[in-house]
């Protein structure tokens, strides 16, 4: 009985070394491969995360319970994120693709993330025109020059981060030049124009827009897609 005990404790370190090896090699791809996409957009990938206990069935079956990534100082459409998480979940990775580190061949069957933007990023360019944005609640105070018709005075105005189909959306509203409100369709009518400008920020992997919002002074910004090649 003491040997046979023995024997199944060596076994079951032997498992549990196999299992930490196998999740350290899948790992160590991830993260070379996951920088090497990233880098495309810029970023420093900071941790490369994979779930599920134990590991070695998931490698030897192919699949994988989940991924979480974290990317920071992330440069998109002009700006840079201070952050980007992204999770992939039922992940297909046959195990000679993960021996030859082919991630091309790692798809997920769904990939989220959460991109943090500070406001500060946003208004520092803009700051040189005399355009102030403040947070405000969960809109953004916006206060502009303005002169016309030998008026001068400063515009001020709230904008509504929004999504739709997919689309970064700015809506303004309580409109007013030097303290004077104008009316809505005032407010509608720069909108219109402003969505001439207002361009939805391309995160990796084709991901869709879901929601923005403004926590604090940073807008959080979530998008997911179904189907995702991770070495794409």
């Amino acid at each position: 009985m003491i040997i046979l005990l023995v024997l199944l404790i060596v076994l079951v370190g032997a498992l549990v070394a196999a299992d930490r090896g196998t999740a350290s090699l899948a790992r160590d791809t991830l993260r070379t491969k996951l920088t090497s996409t990233l880098a495309q957009n810029g970023g420093t990938v900071q941790s490369v995360e994979l779930e599920g206990f134990p590991f070695l069935t998931q490698v030897l079956g192919g699949k994988y319970d989940g991924m979480d990534a974290r990317i920071v100082d992330v440069p998109i459409s002009g700006l840079q994120l201070s952050t980007l998480t992204v999770r992939a979940t039922d992940i297909s990775w046959p195990l000679g693709e993960v021996v030859g580190q082919n991630l091309s061949a790692a798809v997920a069957d769904r990939v989220d993330a959460t991109a943090v933007l500070p406001l500060a990023r946003i208004a520092d360019p803009l700051a040189p025109r005399g355009i102030k944005l403040t947070p405000e609640g969960s809109n953004i105070r916006v206060n502009a020059p303005a002169s016309f018709a030998g008026f001068s005075g400063v515009v001020s105005g709230l904008a509504t981060p929004g999504v739709t189909k997919g689309e970064l959306t700015i809506k303004l509203s309580q409109l007013t030049v030097a303290g004077v409100p104008l009316p809505s369709s005032a407010a509608s009518a720069l909108s219109s124009q402003l969505a001439r400008f207002v361009k939805s920020p391309k995160l990796p992997y084709g991901l869709t827009l879901s929601t923005v919002r403004l926590v604090g002074s940073n807008l959080v910004i979530t998008a997911g897609a179904r189907q995702v090649r991770l070495g794409s």
